[in-house]
């Protein structure tokens, strides 16, 4: 089961545009505000609720609504969100009041699987016919109004009360600008309350490859019952703010893991190696081996403070019923890694004897190699949760039991501190390391928004997908992006003719030469 692509609509500058995803790795490029990071987002918001199990029609979306701000909504689209709050007030001509008008309007997501036969059991809920027989799977996700006539009704009560105020100060009105004064300014508050994420199934016979034109949904069209995704993708995120710090800055982090390794190595020992957690006969040793630092360290504090605890006993304490004061230490192996000089960076050579210990703690170390480590560390880690290793797989429920068939992975510009070199050795190496180990019937697709020309030059031409910048036209039109593949350029990779087989090759070879920089001019393509 692999994503053969998505189509976003209404998301911010991506009003209408379709994005193919390669096997592996798909590479966004692109200038500056050119959609990369909403296409990105997009993807976070719609896709990454499968943490939470959703199984009731009432649940569905709970856990996405929270993530979408009015400013998520393209630009252009409030223009006719607002006529529809006009239309209300004035009861003449009333648009709004249908769903379908609003669908049109509000971010979406349409999400198209490539699914083999022997894997129907895991899609039944979302197999459209009973003529499908593997193939292209379709699933719409949209943030719609939850119920249009409470939503109406609200809208109408706050604007009228604050309407009559104005009125009522009619010496000072001009003055007065109260709350709210559209229906956008209504739901730039109560956006929440009156929206969430419903899916829908989208029908396979009109799967469309022109991006222009999304697939209508059809009138009345119940949506699904629950989240359609559930137990068929594991999302996992490398956000571009890492919080990395010069150690000696007087700015320090909001928060003191953030890009903190030894933060990291706690969090995967607790899930993954913790031997205290359903101990197994590997973790005896270990065990062992901290009940005798224990008994020894407790022998040694009551000896230490045999002297003190003597001056309180000549106070009267404890008297013939009182219980006596005995010390006990506590060792405990998840607390280990969690503190500063858990992670350590040696400077000596190997086999070089000193007395001196030439190591310094991880906060010390250049923010390149720390940004490398911390997102191979990450992708680690994503693996093995995903895989269920070690201890982590030993508390896996019935409802936990499948693992999930998609592993995606989103990282954001991780260029970020990284000399051009090791730009290139990470592009090169991070599917591998989060395919490593991965079983028969499982797939991993990472997707990786970049400005790095490094990275793109790593990285096939028919795995890029390029942001566009298309200018604003007419009166409420506002400046959007369109996504080009690559791939299909000069026509796909497995049906070009020899003319375009010798133009691709050409570009490519160009474009290598050149470090593709010219990927990030406005005006290439």
């Amino acid at each position: 089961m692999k994503i053969k692509f998505i189509a976003i609509q209404n998301f911010r500058k991506l009003k209408c545009c379709q994005i193919n995803f390669s096997e592996k790795e798909t590479l966004f490029v692109g200038a500056n505000n050119s959609g990369k990071t909403s296409a990105m987002d997009a993807l976070i918001n719609f896709l990454s609720s499968n943490k939470k199990k959703q199984t009731d029609d009432a649940d569905i979306g709970s856990t996405q609504s929270n993530k979408f701000h009015t400013t998520d909504f393209t630009l252009s689209n409030w223009h006719d969100i607002n006529s529809f709050g006009k239309s209300w007030l004035t009861n003449e001509d009333q648009t709004g009041n249908e769903l379908l008008e609003w669908q049109t309007l509000c971010p979406s997501i349409d999400v198209w699987l490539n699914v083999e036969v022997n894997e129907v059991q895991k899609v039944t809920h979302l197999i459209p016919t009973l003529k499908w027989n593997g193939g292209a799977l379709g699933v719409r996700l949209i943030y719609q109004p939850k119920d249009i006539n409470v939503l109406k009704a609200e809208f109408l009560a706050d604007y009228n009360a604050a309407d009559e105020l104005i009125k009522s100060e009619a010496e000072q009105a001009s003055l007065l600008t109260l709350w709210p004064k559209s229906l956008r300014d209504f739901l730039d508050r109560k956006l929440s309350n009156h929206f969430e994420v419903k899916a829908y199934l989208l029908d396979t016979d009109k799967m469309s490859c022109d991006s222009a034109i999304p697939q209508p949904l059809m009138a009345q069209q119940d949506p699904l019952a629950s989240y359609p995704f559930n137990g068929l993708f594991k999302v996992d995120v490398i956000e571009a703010q890492r919080g990395f710090s010069d150690p000696n800055s007087s700015h320090g982090n909001a928060n003191k893991n953030d890009g903190n390794l030894s933060a990291q190595l706690h969090q995967y020992y607790l899930k993954h190696l913790n031997p205290t957690d359903l101990p197994d006969k590997k973790d005896i040793k270990a065990l062992s081996a901290i009940g005798v630092a224990k008994q020894s360290f407790d022998e040694r504090l009551n000896e230490s403070f045999k002297n003190a605890l003597g001056e309180i006993k000549g106070l009267g304490y404890p008297g013939f019923n009182d219980p006596d004061i005995q010390l006990s230490s506590q060792v405990n192996p998840v607390d280990s890694l969690d503190h500063e000089a858990s992670v350590l960076f040696t400077v000596q050579k190997h086999g070089e004897a000193t007395d001196l210990d030439f190591s310094l703690p991880e906060k010390y170390n250049g923010l390149g190699y720390k940004n490398l480590i911390y997102m191979v560390f990450w992708l680690i880690a994503f693996r093995d949760n995903w895989l269920r290793k070690g201890k982590l797989g030993k508390h896996r429920t019935e409802e936990d039991i499948a693992i999930e068939p998609l592993h995606l992975v989103l990282i954001e510009e991780p260029e970020a501190h990284l000399h051009a070199q090791v730009q290139q050795v990470f592009i090169r190496k991070a599917y591998e390391v989060l395919a490593k180990d991965s079983r028969k019937n499982l797939s991993t697709q990472m997707i990786v928004s970049s400005h790095s020309s490094y990275l793109v030059h790593e990285v096939d031409f028919e795995k890029l997908r390029y942001f566009q910048r298309i200018a604003a036209e007419g009166n409420t039109k506002v400046p959007h992006a369109k996504v080009i593949d690559l791939s299909g350029v000069f026509g796909e990779e497995k049906k070009r003719k020899p003319k375009e087989k010798q133009t691709a090759e050409f570009v490519a070879r160009y474009l290598k030469a050149t470090h593709c920089d010219l990927f990030f001019a406005n005006g290439l393509i």
